[in-house]
């Protein structure tokens, strides 16, 4: 069995302070994971990520894709770009929340072309 592979990390922020963000994607089943808080360089991971799912030439045909989400919020700023990123792929994104989605999570949920949640999850926004 092959396991996703990970792509971002972060225990700490610049300031030492503890936040955990990470990014897991799997080419083979076309799905990327978000959890954690989402700051700056989880938002620019992602893009490049989903970039890669992309087709890569105009000829190809965009392939669905699936964002798992477990998200407690964060940057505002970074959240739009990861929302604005997902709303102008070609690809058709179905957004999935498996624990939680805050804030910031609850916009890239929302950013999707289909949404979906698990029975037990919780949304929040303030």
């Amino acid at each position: 069995m092959k396991l996703p592979k990970k792509v971002f990390s972060q225990e700490e922020d610049d300031c030492g302070e503890s936040c955990s963000g990470s990014i897991y994607f799997d080419e083979e089943k076309r799905f990327i994971t978000v959890s954690g808080e989402i700051t700056f360089q989880l938002a620019d991971t992602f893009f490049n990520t989903l970039s890669d799912f992309e087709p890569k030439t105009p000829k190809e045909k965009p392939l669905p894709l699936s964002i798992y989400i477990n998200n407690c919020g964060g940057e505002l700023s970074s959240a739009f770009k990861m929302c604005d990123h997902m709303r102008n792929s070609p690809c058709p994104i179905t957004t999935i929340v498996a624990g939680l989605a805050f804030s910031g999570g609850l916009m890239l949920l929302a950013a999707g072309d289909r949404r979906l949640v698990f029975p037990h999850a919780t949304l929040g926004f303030h």
